[in-house]
Protein backbone atom coordinates (compact mmCIF):
# COMPACT_ATOMS: atom_id res chain seq x y z
CA UNK A 1 0.00 0.00 0.00
CA UNK A 2 1.00 3.47 -0.27
CA UNK A 3 1.20 5.85 2.78
CA UNK A 4 -1.63 7.55 3.74
CA UNK A 5 -1.89 10.81 2.84
CA UNK A 6 0.32 11.01 0.11
CA UNK A 7 -0.96 12.64 -3.22
CA UNK A 8 0.39 12.78 -6.49
CA UNK A 9 -0.12 16.22 -8.31
CA UNK A 10 -3.73 16.26 -7.88
CA UNK A 11 -4.18 12.20 -7.76
CA UNK A 12 -5.14 11.55 -3.80
CA UNK A 13 -3.49 8.33 -3.79
CA UNK A 14 -2.63 7.71 -0.08
CA UNK A 15 -3.69 4.70 1.70
CA UNK A 16 -4.07 3.38 -1.78
CA UNK A 17 -3.60 -0.88 -2.55
CA UNK A 18 -0.50 -0.14 -5.67
CA UNK A 19 -2.45 -1.55 -8.25
CA UNK A 20 -5.21 0.89 -7.84
CA UNK A 21 -2.79 3.64 -7.49
CA UNK A 22 -1.10 2.52 -10.57
CA UNK A 23 -4.43 2.97 -12.66
CA UNK A 24 -5.46 6.26 -10.97
CA UNK A 25 -1.93 7.35 -12.50
CA UNK A 26 -2.36 6.32 -15.46
CA UNK A 27 -5.59 7.32 -15.66
CA UNK A 28 -4.57 10.67 -14.91
CA UNK A 29 -1.80 11.21 -16.84
CA UNK A 30 -3.72 9.99 -19.88
CA UNK A 31 -6.02 12.73 -19.45
CA UNK A 32 -3.12 15.42 -18.85
CA UNK A 33 -1.51 14.06 -22.07
CA UNK A 34 -5.04 14.28 -23.96
CA UNK A 35 -5.92 17.59 -22.98
CA UNK A 36 -6.25 20.14 -25.29
CA UNK A 37 -3.29 22.95 -26.05
CA UNK A 38 -4.89 25.87 -28.34
CA UNK A 39 -3.16 28.76 -29.43
CA UNK A 40 -5.04 32.08 -30.95
CA UNK A 41 -3.76 34.89 -33.07
CA UNK A 42 -6.36 37.44 -33.45
CA UNK A 43 -9.08 35.42 -35.78
CA UNK A 44 -6.86 32.00 -36.02
CA UNK A 45 -6.14 29.25 -33.91
CA UNK A 46 -4.16 26.50 -33.45
CA UNK A 47 -4.99 23.18 -30.94
CA UNK A 48 -3.68 19.74 -30.50
CA UNK A 49 -3.55 17.36 -27.72
CA UNK A 50 -0.45 17.86 -25.13
CA UNK A 51 0.57 13.91 -26.30
CA UNK A 52 0.53 15.64 -30.09
CA UNK A 53 2.96 18.10 -29.00
CA UNK A 54 5.32 16.39 -27.15
CA UNK A 55 4.21 16.09 -23.54
CA UNK A 56 4.84 13.07 -21.60
CA UNK A 57 4.08 11.88 -18.23
CA UNK A 58 5.80 9.28 -16.64
CA UNK A 59 3.34 7.58 -14.49
CA UNK A 60 5.82 4.86 -13.95
CA UNK A 61 7.63 7.21 -11.99
CA UNK A 62 5.26 8.86 -9.85
CA UNK A 63 4.33 5.72 -8.79
CA UNK A 64 7.53 4.11 -7.68
CA UNK A 65 8.30 7.60 -5.85
CA UNK A 66 4.85 7.32 -3.77
CA UNK A 67 5.62 3.65 -3.11
CA UNK A 68 8.88 4.65 -2.13
CA UNK A 69 7.78 7.69 -0.23
CA UNK A 70 8.20 6.70 3.58
CA UNK A 71 10.16 3.73 2.58
CA UNK A 72 13.52 5.69 2.29
CA UNK A 73 16.93 3.39 3.14
CA UNK A 74 17.89 6.09 6.20
CA UNK A 75 16.15 5.75 9.04
CA UNK A 76 15.98 9.89 9.43
CA UNK A 77 14.41 9.93 5.63
CA UNK A 78 12.06 7.78 6.50
CA UNK A 79 11.17 9.73 10.15
CA UNK A 80 11.27 13.24 7.80
CA UNK A 81 8.57 11.51 5.57
CA UNK A 82 6.35 9.72 8.33
CA UNK A 83 6.11 13.22 9.86
CA UNK A 84 5.00 15.07 7.12
CA UNK A 85 2.49 13.13 6.04
CA UNK A 86 1.07 12.99 10.14
CA UNK A 87 1.18 16.63 10.09
CA UNK A 88 -0.71 17.37 6.57
CA UNK A 89 0.08 14.90 3.74
CA UNK A 90 2.32 15.07 1.34
CA UNK A 91 2.25 15.80 -2.09
CA UNK A 92 4.38 14.65 -4.89
CA UNK A 93 5.21 16.07 -8.45
CA UNK A 94 4.43 14.49 -11.19
CA UNK A 95 6.71 13.74 -13.57
CA UNK A 96 6.15 15.49 -17.09
CA UNK A 97 8.92 15.69 -19.67
CA UNK A 98 8.52 17.33 -23.06
CA UNK A 99 9.81 16.90 -26.33
CA UNK A 100 11.31 19.68 -27.88
CA UNK A 101 11.52 18.48 -31.13
CA UNK A 102 8.12 17.52 -31.53
CA UNK A 103 6.70 20.66 -30.10
CA UNK A 104 8.60 22.30 -32.89
CA UNK A 105 7.44 20.55 -35.44
CA UNK A 106 3.93 21.76 -34.20
CA UNK A 107 5.27 25.18 -34.65
CA UNK A 108 6.65 24.64 -37.81
CA UNK A 109 3.13 23.72 -39.01
CA UNK A 110 1.99 26.98 -37.07
CA UNK A 111 4.50 28.60 -38.69
CA UNK A 112 3.68 27.83 -42.25
CA UNK A 113 -0.64 28.53 -41.12
CA UNK A 114 0.71 32.75 -39.86
CA UNK A 115 1.17 32.29 -44.27
CA UNK A 116 3.81 34.96 -44.05
CA UNK A 117 7.35 33.21 -44.31
CA UNK A 118 10.44 34.89 -44.41
CA UNK A 119 12.06 35.08 -47.83
CA UNK A 120 15.27 35.99 -48.71
CA UNK A 121 16.14 37.80 -51.94
CA UNK A 122 17.19 36.53 -54.38
CA UNK A 123 18.33 36.92 -58.12
CA UNK A 124 16.40 35.07 -60.92
CA UNK A 125 16.67 35.07 -65.13
CA UNK A 126 13.49 35.20 -66.70
CA UNK A 127 13.82 34.87 -70.16
CA UNK A 128 16.96 36.78 -71.13
CA UNK A 129 16.40 39.53 -67.79
CA UNK A 130 18.02 39.15 -64.86
CA UNK A 131 15.78 39.94 -62.55
CA UNK A 132 16.05 40.90 -58.14
CA UNK A 133 13.39 39.37 -56.14
CA UNK A 134 12.83 41.55 -53.27
CA UNK A 135 13.39 40.13 -49.66
CA UNK A 136 9.89 39.80 -47.65
CA UNK A 137 9.87 39.59 -43.58
CA UNK A 138 7.97 37.15 -42.52
CA UNK A 139 6.20 36.43 -39.23
CA UNK A 140 6.80 32.98 -37.05
CA UNK A 141 6.30 32.17 -33.46
CA UNK A 142 8.24 33.42 -30.73
CA UNK A 143 9.12 29.52 -29.72
CA UNK A 144 10.97 30.65 -26.56
CA UNK A 145 7.88 32.39 -25.52
CA UNK A 146 5.38 29.70 -26.36
CA UNK A 147 7.50 26.59 -25.20
CA UNK A 148 7.90 28.90 -21.61
CA UNK A 149 4.36 29.85 -21.84
CA UNK A 150 2.82 25.71 -22.28
CA UNK A 151 5.89 25.22 -19.41
CA UNK A 152 4.20 27.10 -17.50
CA UNK A 153 0.69 26.40 -18.49
CA UNK A 154 1.68 22.44 -17.78
CA UNK A 155 2.14 23.33 -13.97
CA UNK A 156 -1.90 23.72 -13.66
CA UNK A 157 -2.52 20.33 -15.11
CA UNK A 158 -5.75 22.15 -17.38
CA UNK A 159 -6.23 22.19 -21.01
CA UNK A 160 -4.00 25.27 -22.15
CA UNK A 161 -5.32 28.51 -23.71
CA UNK A 162 -3.00 31.43 -24.87
CA UNK A 163 -2.25 33.81 -26.91
CA UNK A 164 0.34 32.79 -29.63
CA UNK A 165 3.61 34.94 -29.30
CA UNK A 166 4.94 35.84 -32.77
CA UNK A 167 8.07 37.95 -34.08
CA UNK A 168 9.09 39.09 -37.20
CA UNK A 169 12.08 37.11 -38.62
CA UNK A 170 13.90 39.15 -40.60
CA UNK A 171 14.99 37.51 -44.20
CA UNK A 172 19.00 37.40 -44.57
CA UNK A 173 19.59 38.30 -47.86
CA UNK A 174 18.74 41.60 -48.67
CA UNK A 175 18.05 43.44 -52.10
Amino acid sequence: RIFPALTVADVPVGGMAIPLAATALSERANAIESSPVTFTHGDRSWTATLRDVGVMVDEREALARAVGYGRESSAFHRLRAVTALARSGEQLALPIALDHQQLNRWFDEIDRGLGTPPRDAAVEIQGSNVVIVPEVDGEVVDRDLARAELESELLKLRPIEAELPIQTKIASVRA
